[in-house]
């Protein structure tokens, strides 16, 4: 339990080219499809992790899920 409380927040805001899914859309789709990556702090933001999934062409997009809650990048 205390290393999930070490790793960032996982942020969800909407973007250009952002893939749009219900959080039961994210969990039906299969684990090889999926995942959820992170971004170590820098200068103008704290550590913070994304979701990604392929779009319709196999490339990968980040993923906005649209009932939940917005949570913007961490700003430092």
């Amino acid at each position: 339990a205390s290393q999930a409380a070490k790793r960032p927040p996982v942020v969800n805001y909407p973007g250009e080219g952002f893939r749009e899914m219900t959080k039961a859309q994210w969990a039906a789709l299969p684990r090889d499809c999926k995942a959820v990556r992170s971004v170590a702090e820098a200068e103008d933001h704290g550590a913070y992790r994304y979701r990604r999934t392929m779009d319709n062409n196999f490339r990968l997009v980040n993923v906005y899920i649209t009932d939940m809650k917005i949570t913007e990048i961490p700003q430092k």
